[in-house]
C-alpha cells in the first residue's frame, strides 16, 4: 500500500482530472491518492449573491448543487464497486 501525492495547483480544468485519472490508472489495490489543489469557490460565490441582489435566480442554484453532489456520490458509489455507476436523474423541487 502507498500514498501517492498529486500537485494540481495551478493547473486549469481539465488537467487536474486527466492527472488524476492517469495516477489512478497506474495504482494497485490498497493504494491511496493524495490531491492538493486550489479551489476557485469565489467567482461563484460573487455570482450567487449578484443573483440574489438582483433579485434573480442564484446561480449556481439549489438545484445545480444537487445535480453535483449526485454526481459525487456515484463517483464514490463507482469507486466503491469498481464499476460505472448511473447517475440518477434529479427529483423535481
Amino acid at each position: 500500500m502507498a500514498l501517492r501525492k498529486l500537485d494540481v495547483r495551478g493547473a486549469k480544468c481539465p488537467i487536474p482530472i486527466v492527472k488524476a485519472k492517469k495516477e489512478l490508472d497506474t495504482m494497485t489495490a490498497g493504494d491511496q491518492l493524495e490531491v492538493t489543489g486550489k479551489a476557485t469557490i469565489g467567482p461563484l460565490v460573487k455570482r450567487f449573491l449578484a443573483g440574489i441582489r438582483r433579485g434573480a435566480s442564484p446561480s449556481p442554484s439549489f438545484e445545480d448543487g444537487m445535480r453535483a453532489q449526485a454526481v459525487l456520490d456515484a463517483v464514490r458509489e463507482s469507486l466503491a464497486a469498481g464499476r460505472w455507476a448511473a447517475v440518477p436523474a434529479p427529483a423535481p423541487l
